[in-house]
């Protein structure tokens, strides 16, 4: 098993190196605009997941979305340089862009929540996207199989939609005591890797009680950190807690980090996965086989 685990490795680190996105060309062939922006949240690792994300949007979505990248403190240059070409608009924004927005509203525990934490980056930066407008965010190791649901959104209220996690989910228990939240956990466990945002979420009743949990949160790291998506699901459970994707829709699994099968064959129903723990390897097998197929609903030009 260890020598299986070491080839597994090594073979994703050598894709990654070769940057088989590249080979695509993503031109513009007339499809129609994605009603919803699509937002990620990246640093230098994961500029090469992401662009291998949008390569199976581009082949497997029926619209195609404007995309907005927002950096954790990478150079925006870096994007600039590593973003594969997209046909449809592309934003690149960095997260102080929602930090000065919630300190000019005098939110200051968010903004130190941001500076603490990367998981605060990404929280303050949705939060700050979805005052402005509706959009559909995901992590950069997700790989689409297929178009995703569009929902319709009542932009005058908040909206917030999750995924299910894997297991009983993975909530920072003391912080759902802390709050008066441990109803959570009687709900589906929601992840946050893949989410649709909107509104002002502010208006939580617990608002002030949260964000001043968030700005003296002692981080877990190295270890397991979940404040962020402790802190979506709680806002999940208040806004809507009666509708998620299931794994059916958005699947989420830890045990193929070593094998060969391709996901789509095995998960033939599924819109998306999300490869947590699995990244470095399963994300790329999977993203080879994608490469290799024909019959995806769409296919993208290749230039060797």
């Amino acid at each position: 098993m260890k020598f299986r685990s070491s080839l597994f490795r090594a073979g994703g680190l050598a894709i990654r190196r070769i940057k088989p996105y590249k080979f695509f060309t993503l031109t513009d062939d007339g499809r129609e605009t994605f009603p919803y922006k699509l937002a990620f949240m990246s640093g230098r690792e994961g500029i090469g997941y992401m662009n291998a994300s949008l390569v199976s949007i581009y082949r497997t979505w029926d619209q195609l979305p404007e995309v907005v990248v927002i950096s954790d403190g990478t150079p925006l240059k870096k994007f600039e340089k590593e973003l594969i070409g997209w046909p449809r608009k592309i934003e690149v924004i960095s997260w102080e862009e929602g930090a000065e927005h919630f300190r000019m509203k005098g939110n200051a525990d968010l903004c130190q929540y941001a500076r603490n934490l990367v998981y605060g980056k990404k929280f303050i930066s949705l939060l700050y996207l979805a005052g402005q407008y509706p959009f559909l965010y995901s992590d950069t190791d997700i790989l689409w199989f297929a178009s995703p649901e569009v929902p319709e959104i009542d932009t005058t209220l908040p909206f917030i939609k999750m995924g299910e996690d894997v297991g009983k989910g993975f909530y920072s228990d003391k912080m759902l005591l802390a709050l008066g939240e441990e109803k959570c956990v009687a709900n589906a466990p929601f992840n946050a890797g893949l989410m649709y945002l909107s509104g002002d979420f502010s208006v939580y009743p617990k608002w002030r009680e949260l964000c001043r949990y968030l700005s003296v949160h002692q981080s877990g790291l190295p270890g397991p950190e979940f404040s962020e998506q402790t802190a979506f699901a709680i806002l999940n459970n208040y806004f809507n807690g009666r509708t998620w994707w299931v794994p059916g829709e958005i699947l989420i699994k830890t045990d193929d980090e070593y094998d060969l099968g391709y996901t789509g064959k095995y998960f033939p129903g599924i819109r998306a996965r999300h490869y947590v723990h699995t990244r470095r390897t399963a994300f790329w097998r999977d993203f080879i086989y994608m490469c290799m197929r024909t019959k995806n609903k769409r296919t993208a030009p290749i230039t060797i």
